[in-house]
């Protein structure tokens, strides 16, 4: 289903008694029941031929104010292009006005028009349009690295930001960049305890850390090292568990070494009972037999080991 350019909505109707691809590749398809339709009002009147593309960009991008979507997405494509640096001004100037469709379609026309800069980027961020400070996150965390100044503005709108969506952007963009700027944009993403029941951020904290998890250790259990980390809604109800089960789970005498690390680090039996649940999950079915020193060490001073558990380690008792 598609707008046109004469505002009527386009409806591409595939039909197939069978819906299944097994025959198509042999011509195999019912070519007698497929139909176009077009929905359009009363007062419909015909559109004369026109190519967008003859015009020059500066009368091109009056087009990003067209009320038809049609108009505004072939202006896009064409922006992209021609990559036309001298659109950018007037539409970094459209971008600070008030209108929110206007100053996102600017946005796209300036990262398109190769215009895309920090001090672009940090006025995109702090715009008062939830839109708009999503897709800068969208656009600037794409190419995997930020400057200093961008990562400290991400990290402290992960903190204060209001609308969930950017939030969720916020969330999927880190597991893009280098652990020093996607590590702070996690912890501050998971102070929002009203995210626990989201159906996305708290997962996609955890493929943020995940990804860390073996490049960037050191970096990953730094967060754990913060007290207050351990207590917010998202990291228990998500990731203690997790990351202990992903450190077990890969199983290397310094995965293992690590694993013991975070017990060390728990701050209360609760923390502790979950680094445990996800340890024995990561150990279903596996000998415990070769456990370095250090975890049976650190496991054992837990209190909190279960009999099964203390069972499959051999202990006497």
């Amino acid at each position: 289903i598609k707008t046109g350019p004469d505002g009527a909505i386009y409806i591409a109707d595939f039909y197939e008694a069978k819906i299944q691809h097994l025959q198509h590749f042999g011509g195999e398809i019912d070519k007698s029941n497929g139909r176009v339709y077009r929905l359009k009002s009363a007062d419909t009147r015909p559109v004369q031929p026109f190519d967008l593309a003859k015009l020059s960009t500066p009368d091109l991008i009056e087009y990003l104010k067209h009320p038809n979507k049609w108009y505004r997405q072939t202006v896009q494509r064409l922006l992209g292009d021609r990559v036309d640096r001298s659109i950018v001004p007037t539409l970094e100037q459209w971008l600070d006005e008030g209108d929110p469709q206007l100053a996102l379609e600017s946005l796209w026309g300036i990262h398109l028009s190769g215009g895309f800069n920090d001090r672009i980027v940090l006025k995109a961020l702090h715009h008062t349009d939830a839109n708009v400070r999503s897709w800068a996150v969208r656009l600037i965390c794409d190419n995997r690295t930020v400057s200093p100044v961008v990562t400290k503005t991400l990290a402290e709108l992960a903190a204060t930001e209001p609308d969930v969506h950017v939030r969720v952007q916020l969330a999927a963009s880190a597991k893009r960049l280098p652990a020093a700027s996607s590590l702070p944009i996690v912890a501050n993403l998971a102070t929002h305890d009203e995210d626990n029941v989201d159906l996305h951020v708290p997962l996609l904290l955890w493929w943020a850390i995940e990804d860390k998890a073996e490049s960037n250790r050191e970096a990953v259990v730094e967060l754990f090292r913060d007290s207050t980390f351990w207590n917010r809604e998202i990291v228990k109800s998500t990731l203690i568990e997790r990351v202990m089960r992903r450190y077990a789970l890969a199983g290397t005498r310094t995965d293992l070494l690590t694993c013991a690390e975070l017990l060390k680090l728990s701050p209360s039996p609760e923390a502790t009972d979950l680094l445990i649940a996800g340890f024995e999950t990561a150990f279903k079915g596996r000998s415990l037999a070769e456990l370095p020193t250090e975890l049976a060490q650190a496991l054992s001073e837990t209190g909190r080991s279960s009999p099964i558990l203390d069972l499959r380690q051999g202990k006497p008792e």
